[in-house]
């Protein structure tokens, strides 16, 4: 059975409960690639979170020196959004561009609409992105939450 035949076949039994035979004539579904079908499917389900915000809180260097690099106590950045209106939202990645170069994943299958970042350094440029996950497909926030921290973080 080609891949065609076997689209048509799963959508006629998933709509009317039938187990069909090689003879018969099954109407298309209208997918035209699996892309588009997964495309189509993940923009139904998964609406993006909103309203993404990054706080810093900058604690000054360990032993007493000024800051502008790892070492430092006790600073971080709070990260938090509006959730997904989705229902079938599993959990949120989290997703950090510094000083605008390329995004990173920093934090994955977060629970709820909060996260902490302890991974920084003074005198940098952070923004976040924040998307749902469902399964493999993601919905990202539309503005990232943007931090500049100081030099004692």
């Amino acid at each position: 059975m080609n891949r065609h035949r076997a689209l048509h076949v799963c959508a006629a039994v998933a709509v009317g409960g039938l187990v069909l035979g090689s003879g018969v004539a099954v109407a298309s579904v209208g997918f035209t690639s699996a892309v588009t079908a997964s495309t189509a499917v993940s923009t139904g389900t998964v609406a993006p979170p909103s309203g993404v915000t990054a706080v810093a809180t900058c604690k000054g260097k360990a032993g007493g020196g000024r800051g502008g690099g790892a070492g430092s106590t006790g600073s971080s950045i709070a990260v938090s959004w509006t959730a997904s209106p989705s229902v079938f939202v599993m959990g949120y990645d989290v997703l950090r561009t510094t000083n605008g170069g390329a995004a990173t994943l920093v934090a994955s299958n977060v629970i709820g609409t909060s996260w902490t970042d302890t991974a920084i350094a003074g005198t940098t440029t952070y923004a976040y992105t924040v998307q749902a996950v469902y399964r493999g497909w993601t919905a990202s926030s539309v503005t990232p939450g943007t931090v500049t921290t100081t030099q004692a973080c």
